[in-house]
């Protein structure tokens, strides 16, 4: 039952993670709601095509903490699933 609770935890912190994301480049970027989410699935799992990049300093500066989210979240997924 723990593992399960577990799993809508970090479910629900992933959807929260992603979701917040999306609306700060889309507001801060100007972005269209497409390219937010793709650039925050793209972040959050640390794949980093680059074919979009963030351009205000207030990006740069979330963008470097937000790696770090999905960082500690791919890490608790490996140590709780």
């Amino acid at each position: 039952m723990k593992k399960n609770n577990d799993l809508k935890l970090l479910s629900f912190l992933a959807i929260f993670a992603l979701t917040g994301g999306s609306i700060f480049y889309h507001i801060v970027e100007k972005w269209s709601w497409i390219n937010s989410v793709y650039f925050s699935v793209i972040t959050l799992t640390t794949v980093g095509y680059g074919d979009l990049l963030p351009t205000t300093n207030a990006s740069k500066i979330f963008t470097m903490f937000y790696v770090f989210i999905g960082k500690i979240g791919r890490a608790s997924c490996r140590e709780r699933v």
